[in-house]
């Protein structure tokens, strides 16, 4: 593919993940007036997002029976659309079943454009995928850094309620959409090119199974996952609920989160040292700074803490798929099986257990996406010493 076309193609990958990232923060943001609206208590609070990364646990399950079968274009052209359909109908839920349901086929076809994302941008770049890598998971930290504060100006300003975001934000992510479809049918013989694979078979299976690199690495991406994920979908509950005062503050603390993020996933190739390293090191004092904010009880500190965290820990989600997938090129589509299952599957059992740990203390809840990112860590420091790259390939 020549650079003309794979920038084009990459720009409007960018424009879908940014669009991928508006349906999954709109949950987040909204989790509390949603909880409100259907009356959810304990568990139960953190339904709907929960349902999205079900979907998206379900989305990548069904990823190796589909590839070598349907072209990765096809795919995220479907997905979006329909994720943007699905969005728009949520917005008439009258129910908290119907709601949680769609909101589980919603992270169906996100989890679809999420994996073919960032397996195509390793298809097509095939020297400094490192580098577009962390500019993709970028584009989704620019709708979550910006949204809080859309959001914010919707209900207070323009005073629409949570289903009229919802109808907003379906068609925002529907123009995107179409910007994406354009592109690629423009480039779809050479991209599909690119990006082909062949279909699965049972031996392919089982040496994925038995790759022992691939298993680590596979434990470290979920339970660095886990942790993430269900930070994110708290922090704005947490902060709007023991720092209500100003009522900003939670808006705030949620955009900072995930602007470290977004400028910590664009400059992170630019550091020389070798990656599993780095992420020992980096999420391991991100791990120190949050735990201090949290237990200092202090609104200030607790901000300045989060937007630490989110520079020296947002790095992970690029640099742990780069590190993957770039060993099982012309597979990549397997090789996000299992990164995005254990990921997806962490995440969505982890904000149920907060939330039943909210009921009795919500500073315990959040200290626990500490503990697991500190597993998460303590794995990567075993494949540090294994000498993860040569233990067993396929």
């Amino acid at each position: 593919m020549n650079d003309k076309i794979n920038q084009k193609v990459s720009f409007s990958m960018f424009l879908l993940m940014f669009g991928f990232s508006l349906a999954t923060i709109t949950l987040q943001v909204l989790m509390t007036d949603m909880i409100i609206a259907f009356n959810l208590s304990g568990a139960w609070q953190a339904v709907f997002p929960s349902m999205f990364l079900c979907g998206g646990m379900l989305a990548v399950t069904f990823l190796p029976f589909i590839k070598g079968r349907i072209a990765k274009t096809s795919m995220l052209s479907i997905s979006a659309l329909t994720m943007a359909a699905t969005l728009f109908v949520l917005g008439f839920a009258q129910a908290a079943f119907a709601a949680a349901a769609l909101a589980l086929i919603l992270g169906i076809f996100a989890g679809w454009i999420d994996s073919y994302a960032n397996s195509t941008i390793i298809d097509i770049h095939k020297t400094d995928s490192r580098k577009y890598v962390g500019y993709l998971h970028a584009s989704f930290c620019l709708a979550a850094i910006s949204l809080p504060f859309l959001i914010h100006f919707l209900q207070f300003k323009l005073f629409l309620n949570w289903r009229g975001i919802c109808f907003a934000i379906s068609a925002a992510i529907l123009i995107l959409s179409l910007r994406f479809i354009v592109t690629a049918r423009a480039n779809k013989k050479v991209l599909d090119a690119e990006s082909q694979e062949r279909r699965l078979t049972i031996k392919e299976i089982k040496t994925f199974m038995r790759d022992k690199y691939y298993v680590l690495m596979t434990l470290c991406y979920g339970l660095y996952c886990l942790s993430q994920n269900a930070l994110s979908i708290w922090i704005f509950h947490y902060a709007k609920t023991v720092y209500p005062n100003p009522e900003i503050l939670a808006s705030l603390t949620l955009s900072i989160f995930w602007l470290g993020g977004f400028l910590s996933r664009m400059l992170y190739h630019l550091i020389k040292m070798e990656q599993m390293k780095l992420f020992v090191l980096s999420i391991g004092f991100s791990i120190a700074v949050h735990m201090i904010g949290i237990l200092s009880h202090n609104p200030a500190i607790f901000f300045i803490s989060t937007l630490i965290m989110s520079l020296t820990s947002g790095l992970g989600f690029p640099l742990l798929v780069n590190e993957t997938l770039i060993r099982y090129r012309g597979n990549t589509s397997m090789a996000l099986t299992g990164l995005h299952f254990f990921g997806k599957a962490g995440a969505f059992i982890m904000p149920l257990i907060m939330g039943m740990a909210a009921a009795k203390n919500i500073h315990f809840a959040i200290l626990l996406t500490d503990i697991t990112c500190l597993a998460a860590v303590l794995i990567a420091v075993i494949i540090l010493f294994s000498g993860g790259k040569k233990l067993p390939t396929i």
